[in-house]
């Protein structure tokens, strides 16, 4: 193939991606490598689109080309460090996201993906490395979202009180696509158990209760609060969970705020408030307790579940998952500061991660009057 010819070609593929044809654009790119293995642009271009169309062994073997061919100037680290993260080699995508980093400290897609890449490297990889580099990160970003909160989860240095806003927004919106798929595959079972354990609580003709579902998600728990419903409200901080919600449809009203700002600005009452595994998301729940309180009725029930700190029962801790764990006594004792009656506290598996149970606590509290 002459030069000629491969400008041509080079251009033809430039011409179809502006048309938003990307299958054109992959045969001439594809249709060059055949002919010129080595050429950095169609490298490049190539490992682009095969990221766009999720095939992610061609994007990885492209762009790792690329990468060798030109280090100085490669700019693609980020595509790369995915690619490798849905092929489950996140040592690979650590190192790739990390370059990524350095390049562009703004990118918050690489943040977030660097995060979930160390995660899964502190799993299944070489711990003492992946904590190390969680610590560099958390130190490098203190003020960064996911390097103050995942950093921080992976390298277990004293973690904050809670999680802030911004980086659960963004992770439950990243997860939104496929989250009910995702969650089937852990075998999820909270939604079972709150349904289990509100048939035996409640009798058959209760039908008129006010329910507010915090951290309501897609609503996996709306069909199942619903036969004791006369109102039920989902609230949730991410707006692609909320529209899943909305469109499987179920719930009265939907509310895209954060639950404590909700909490602390609605006049309304709730004859129940769920929240399935949304304080995993907050360590010290004892401010939330404090403003969750004056909302229930006369008589209401608070039903929640979270992980367990098995190795503190008086505290919270946060484990490397980047979700929080929490002590029986710590639970116990927090509930009784803020009023509340412990009516059930089962110890239950909530979900399998890397074929691992994943233990915690199903509780159900009353309100003190």
């Amino acid at each position: 193939m002459s030069q000629n010819t491969l400008h041509v070609l080079l251009d033809k593929a430039q011409d179809c991606y502006r048309q938003n044809d990307i299958s054109g654009a992959v045969a001439y790119y594809d249709k060059i490598l055949a002919k010129h293995p080595d050429n950095y642009t169609a490298l490049e271009w190539r490992g682009e689109l095969a990221i766009q169309r999720d095939e992610y062994e061609i994007a990885a073997n492209c762009l790792e080309k690329a990468a060798k061919l030109n280090p100085d100037t490669f700019s693609d680290f980020h595509n790369l460090g995915l690619a490798w993260y849905e092929l489950n080699q996140p040592e690979k995508a650590v190192i790739a996201l990390k370059k990524a980093i350095d390049r562009n400290p703004n990118d918050d897609i690489s943040h977030s993906n660097f995060g979930k890449a160390l995660y899964e490297f502190h799993q299944h990889g070489d711990r003492a490395r992946a904590q190390s580099l969680a610590k560099s990160w958390f130190q490098k970003f203190p003020k960064h979202p996911d390097a103050r909160h995942m950093g921080a989860a992976i390298a277990g240095v004293s973690p904050p009180p809670q999680a802030n806003t911004q980086y659960v927004k963004e992770t439950f919106d990243d997860y939104a696509v496929d989250f009910d798929e995702k969650i089937a595959e852990l075998d999820y079972k909270v939604p079972s158990l709150l349904k289990a354990f509100l048939d035996d609580f409640f009798a058959d003709d209760v039908k008129n209760l006010k329910i507010l579902d915090a951290g309501c998600g897609t609503g996996l728990c709306c069909p199942l609060l619903r036969p004791y419903a006369d109102k039920i409200t989902g609230v949730d901080l991410s707006a692609k969970m909320l529209a899943k919600a909305r469109k499987k449809g179920g719930y009265d009203t939907l509310i895209h705020m954060e639950i404590s700002a909700f909490l602390h600005q609605t006049p309304q009452n709730f004859d129940l408030v769920v929240a399935a595994d949304m304080l995993c998301y907050f360590g010290q729940i004892q401010t939330f307790l404090a403003m969750l309180y004056p909302k229930l009725s006369a008589g209401g029930l608070f039903v929640f579940s979270v992980e367990a700190n098995s190795d503190n029962p008086d505290y919270f801790a946060l484990g490397p998952s980047g979700r929080y764990q929490h002590g029986a006594n710590y639970l116990a004792t927090s509930l009784e500061e803020n009023g509340f009656l412990p009516i059930s506290f089962q110890k239950v598996t909530l979900r399998f991660e890397h074929g691992q149970p994943v233990k915690g606590f199903l509780i159900a509290a009353g309100k003190n009057d």
